[in-house]
């Protein structure tokens, strides 16, 4: 492990989150291929009509109405785009894995655009735990600016599993845990909650079994890279169903092998 690497997983372990600019984890990487891949897949014509009907209200989507993923369901693993490549980088497995304590499995990954709205915070846009696993780490990546009015991500350093606070509020697998409005901030101070906003490469590790929320945009779009990664131990089973699929001739690694392969869709 790198210096980086080894900063991240003992603030993971600590705190349950860490961030760091994606150049520090990534020095030798031109952060511009992100941000073409990103700009290919804002210029899909489907994408953008989504995005207007988003923002004109007449999505059908129920609960996060707020969120498009820029990445049609399910998609196939292409090694050559940045963000796939980035999602089995052995960096980033290296630290997943270790934190975890065993083998992972890349359960979902995708490019989201937050639409920005006035209504009320909702969904995952309010205080919850995530019920997936017992530690689960969730990456992000920022390929905006986020600053208060773009939704940053906000999480609480420490209710992690192993944290000082992993009890307060606790989790009820197999559903996600949203308290009470305001009932987090009875427990938790504005100087206990940690708010991750950030320029465009800002890259964020978190254990979201902590209490976490995020995307409520309110003035200005947030576009990220999120993936997902779980253990054997994931609870529900039907977490297992990632949201794509492999060429039948990539040489599918550990991280992959939850995914179907292409001839089987």
């Amino acid at each position: 492990m790198n210096q980086a690497q080894e900063k991240v997983l003992r603030e993971l372990n600590q705190d349950g989150i860490s961030s760091l600019p994606f150049r520090d984890l990534f020095p030798e990487v031109d952060f511009s291929l992100f941000l073409e891949n990103m700009n290919q897949a804002m210029s899909d014509t489907s994408n953008q009509m989504r995005i207007r009907e988003q923002e004109r209200g007449e999505s059908a989507a129920s609960k996060k109405y707020y969120l498009v993923e820029l990445w049609k369901k399910p998609f196939l693993f292409d090694p050559q785009n940045s963000f796939m490549r980035f999602g089995i980088h052995e960096r980033i497995l290296g630290i997943v894995n270790q934190y975890l304590e065993m083998s992972s499995h890349l359960s979902y990954m995708n490019l989201w655009y937050t639409v920005p709205m006035t209504k009320a915070a909702n969904y995952s846009q309010r205080w919850h735990r995530d019920p997936d696993d017992r530690k689960l780490v969730k990456l992000f990546l920022y390929l905006t600016d986020v600053d208060q009015g773009a939704g940053p991500f906000y999480y609480i350093p420490g209710s992690h599993g192993q944290g000082p606070y992993g009890k307060v509020l606790p989790s009820k697998p197999p559903y996600s845990t949203y308290p009470q409005e305001g009932k987090v901030e009875k427990f938790f101070s504005k100087e206990q909650i940690r708010t991750c906003t950030g320029p465009a490469g800002t890259l964020i590790f978190c254990d979201t079994k902590g209490l976490h929320k995020g995307g409520h945009a309110t003035e200005n779009p947030r576009i990220l890279f999120n993936a997902v990664y779980l253990t054997e131990g994931a609870i529900p089973a039907e977490k297992r169903k990632v949201n794509f699929y492999v060429p039948k001739d990539f040489n599918r690694e550990y991280a992959l092998s939850w995914s179907k392969q292409s001839d089987d869709q």
